[in-house]
């Protein structure tokens, strides 16, 4: 064991040529490296090759004789796959004896940017061909064939191919020899137009395709009894007055079956709601599809806000899922009601209009708590973090923005062992599109290195005129501890965290390490502590100083999780000493 989350294996080659690395593993993605050069991000099944006695093939490698160190890393929760078991097979063929190495560490790029691989082929006695055949993700058109041509001898063909760019959207590179065997693995990879956005139309154009009386027409679905009311500017039907706030999960709610007849289509629900009481609840769209922040917003009305005893209307855009849907209503505090009187459903058909804004004055946009909110709520499929649906959910957003007139996006982009952006900087923390929180369904096996979201949420604002600061909170967790107490001169140890490292944050009463949710653990005034935040703002500043949008990074200042590296949290922090600090 090399380092937390890490293994090192050592082998001996006995004669230089091309062999193939089969891994029996559990399919967790994990970073492998060949004597300390990355080799490739996998969950090792490649989809192109057939398992073999439970082991996948994970690559082809051309090996020198002699030993060699293979290193398996995976630094965040929960650590290593289960390993059982890996091989080097010697290539008897040509399927054994090709590999596409990427000339880039990403797969995102902005239309006309340069794409460069180096395709590596054995010699044999024979000449033989290469094809990569570039096909659309989503539908599996073909776009082009680049052919290449190995020629006869011994020793290894290297040659730089440049991968077409000159187009948006999603790509699969499928590499084949001349019998259409596949000679390594599809590599996907995503173009963005930034120099062009979508025609607007002047005004939003809609069809009607539902209608619901909630006056008329029982809930289909209700947590508790609901009441009809009748009011003098119309009648509603309401929920029960248990409320989040006190209840939980046992709140009153009810729902309504939706019918739209496309999935994956934009819809607006008009409702229209009693604007006569003081009432605060939530509407969100329920989908089979498992995801844990579905798309929610809320209404509150009396209490602070004068009220017009009179029906109100709110939008509420989305897009589904699936045919059948659920609009669910649910009470937030208790003795109030949730409540509803009509529900129209209508189908956008015309596309999104724009507010055009010039590049000085106001910045206004949304703030998303959690990294990838926006497949959350702008439809993700369930069919993985595949480039085609997350970059769907992008450009929705982007649509979105430009329509309210919004040009500022302010995500979180490093936040509970999560963040956005390949990076090295923060160890224990995870590439946001693998930890199942923020998109459903499997990980692909066509990216040979981590996804670069934060590119991709960049690309968007890019093109739809807007500008982007994210925000890092990083609270710290035990794979993050324990190496940067070793980076500060600990033994990575947390059992003896006290006032003798003077990284951690001491209190006025002395206590130190607090591994509480809402006491600091790190000492923001330790040069060590500070170091490691400036590594983390640089590794973004230099990834990605090239695109316009990108204007830094914000830092989160909450009682919840609060690292201490961000400041002194109050005078209750701070104490103790730290050589060759001057009050």
């Amino acid at each position: 064991m090399r380092n937390i989350g890490e293994a090192d294996y050592q082998f001996d080659v006995p004669r230089t040529g091309w062999y193939e690395l089969w891994v029996e593993a559990t399919g967790w993605n994990t970073d492998l490296f060949l004597d300390g050069e990355f080799l490739i991000h996998t969950a090792f099944a490649s989809g192109v090759w057939e398992q073999r006695d439970k082991a996948e093939k994970v690559l082809n490698l051309h090996l020198a004789q002699g030993r060699h160190t293979l290193r398996f890393s995976r630094p965040y929760h929960p650590g290593l796959p289960y390993l059982r078991r890996f091989c080097l097979d010697p290539a008897t063929d040509v399927t054994g004896k090709v590999r596409v190495r990427l000339g880039t560490d990403r797969l995102c790029f902005r239309q006309g940017e340069a794409f460069p691989v180096r395709l590596t082929a054995g010699k044999e006695a024979q000449e033989y061909a290469l094809s990569l055949k570039l096909t659309a993700a989503e539908t599996g058109a073909p776009v082009t064939t680049v052919q290449r041509r190995v020629p006869a001898g011994e020793g290894v063909f290297e040659k730089e191919v440049a991968l077409p760019t000159d187009r948006e959207g999603a790509f699969d590179v499928t590499v084949t020899d001349a019998q259409g065997r596949p000679v390594d693995r599809v590599i996907q990879y995503l173009v963005v137009d930034t120099a062009h956005r979508p025609e607007a139309p002047a005004t939003l154009g809609k069809e009607l395709v539902q209608e619901i009386d909630c006056a008329h027409q029982q809930p289909d679905y209700a947590s508790s009894e609901t009441r009809v009311v009748e009011a003098p500017f119309g009648a509603y039907v309401e929920s029960g007055t248990k409320g989040r706030v006190g209840y939980n999960l046992q709140a009153d709610w009810f729902a309504y079956t939706l019918h739209v007849p496309e999935a994956q289509q934009p819809y607006v629900a008009e409702i229209d709601y009693p604007d006569d009481d003081e009432r605060t609840f939530i509407i969100a769209l329920a989908e089979e599809a498992l995801n844990p922040r579905c798309p929610t917003q809320g209404l509150a009305s009396g209490g602070q806000y004068s009220l017009s005893q009179s029906m109100q209307k709110h939008e509420f855009y989305f897009f589904p899922r699936q045919h059948d849907p659920r609009l669910v209503f649910q009470n937030w505090y208790t003795g109030q009601r949730a409540a509803a009187a009509r529900i129209r459903v209508y189908r956008i058909a015309s596309g999104f209009p724009a507010v055009r804004f010039g590049a000085d004055g106001r910045r206004y946009g949304m703030y998303q708590e959690e990294p990838l909110r926006f497949t959350s709520y702008f439809g993700a499929a369930p069919e993985g973090n595949t480039w085609s649906n997350l970059w769907r959910c992008a450009e929705r957003f982007g649509q979105l923005s430009n329509f309210v007139g919004a040009n500022f996006w302010h995500p979180t982009i490093a936040v509970y062992q999560s963040r956005l952006w390949p990076g090295t900087s923060i160890p224990g923390y995870q590439i946001a599109d693998e930890d199942g929180w923020g998109v459903i369904g499997p990980t692909t096996a066509k990216e040979p290195v981590e996804k670069d979201i934060l590119r991709l949420m960049l690309l968007a604002c890019e093109k739809y005129g807007m500008t982007f600061v994210g925000e890092l909170h990083m609270p710290p967790n035990d794979i993050l501890m324990r190496t940067l107490d070793q980076r500060f001169g600990g033994t990575g140890d947390l059992g003896d965290d006290g006032p003798q490292k003077p990284w951690l944050a001491v209190s006025k009463d002395g206590e130190c390490g607090a591994k509480s949710a809402y006491k600091p653990y790190y000492n923001a005034l330790y040069p060590g502590v500070q170091d490691w935040v400036a590594s983390v703002v640089q590794e973004l500043a230099e990834r990605y100083k090239d695109s316009p949008a990108f204007k830094g990074a914000a830092i989160r200042l909450m009682g919840w999780t609060f690292g201490g590296w961000q400041t002194l949290p109050s005078i209750q922090w701070g104490y103790g000493e730290i050589e060759g600090l001057t009050p």
